[in-house]
């Protein structure tokens, strides 16, 4: 199912709703007791966009740090969408409340998207500048 973004429900990974998908980072510390930070794939639904919600770390001070997702493929051509985009968002949450407050919001517009004959065959490389954090 694409919803009308064009992105696949599951970004074109075959892999189930709610389900760890792999990813790794650079520059960020892992909570207590954790190696690797933990993805989970939380797949779209029409005029509600898939997710990947990224957990396991902890406060990030540095100014550069990255998270690869690998395996994301091309937004289906044949859908009938508008540019597709890539939305990051940021959270912080207060470990004694649980509140979240969003630190950083940004969208990135897929412009130059090549779009293959079979869009599971190629896939895409999405850069967005990390946050800028006030301490």
């Amino acid at each position: 199912r694409t919803p009308t973004s064009g992105w696949a429900s599951d970004l074109g990974t075959g892999i189930a709703d709610k389900t760890r998908i792999p990813c790794w980072s650079r520059n960020i510390p892992f909570i207590v007791g954790n190696t690797e930070i933990d993805c989970l794939l939380i797949h779209g639904l029409f005029n509600n966009p898939v997710k990947i919600e990224v957990s396991g770390f902890d406060q990030i001070n540095g100014p550069t740090w990255e998270i690869h997702i690998p395996k994301i493929y091309n937004p289906n051509h044949a859908a009938d969408f508008d540019v597709p985009d890539v939305r990051t968002r940021v959270y912080e949450v207060d470990v004694a409340t649980g509140v979240e407050t969003e630190v950083f919001y940004n969208t990135y517009d897929l412009i130059n998207v090549t779009y293959p004959q079979d869009p599971a065959t190629v896939a895409v490389s999405v850069i967005s500048a990390p946050p800028v954090l006030d301490t």
